[in-house]
């Protein structure tokens, strides 16, 4: 099939765009392992989970551009996209997703703190009184039980 120059040109830039997301779906994979730690085992799973999605949004993305026509220009273009990404994009990418990460932790934290917070005053405000009372009575029972032991060993030694 014969393409205009301008078809080739709109293929390559789609290309490169394609190589910009191959770079971001490897900024996310990067990410997703510095903080899940996965096991050797997984980390396999992870390994073809992320070839499979890449490859399914590159195909994709070709399919749309130029219905997946794979010319020089188009290896061409993705490697370039990759490069670009990497070199100018990639650290402030990461940055960016760790940033994103350590927000919604915090924001979760803070959630679960908030919900947490009326249980611990209603079990303090409950729970405190009546727990002071049970050592109380406990305390009172000893001092019974003991004052009680040594009424009966006073009377058991003037016999």
């Amino acid at each position: 099939m014969i393409s205009t120059v301008e078809a080739q040109f709109t293929s390559l830039i789609i290309s490169v765009f394609a190589g910009l997301s191959v770079g971001i779906l490897f900024d996310i994979y990067r990410t997703i392992n510095y903080y899940a730690r996965p096991s050797k085992a997984f980390l396999y799973f992870m390994d073809l989970l992320f070839w499979v999605v890449t490859a399914s949004v590159v195909f994709i993305i070709l399919l749309n551009a130029d219905f997946a026509d794979l010319r020089i220009y188009t290896f061409f273009g993705m490697t370039l996209g990759i490069v670009v990404y990497i070199k100018l994009f990639s650290s402030y990418i990461l940055k960016f997703f760790r940033f994103l990460i350590y927000s919604i932790s915090k924001l979760i934290r803070i959630l679960i703190i908030t919900i947490k917070l009326p249980f611990k005053l209603l079990y303090s405000v409950a729970w405190g009184p009546m727990n002071y009372i049970g050592t109380s009575l406990i305390v009172a029972c000893k001092n019974i039980y003991a004052y009680a032991f040594r009424i009966i060993k006073k009377i058991n030694t003037k016999k």
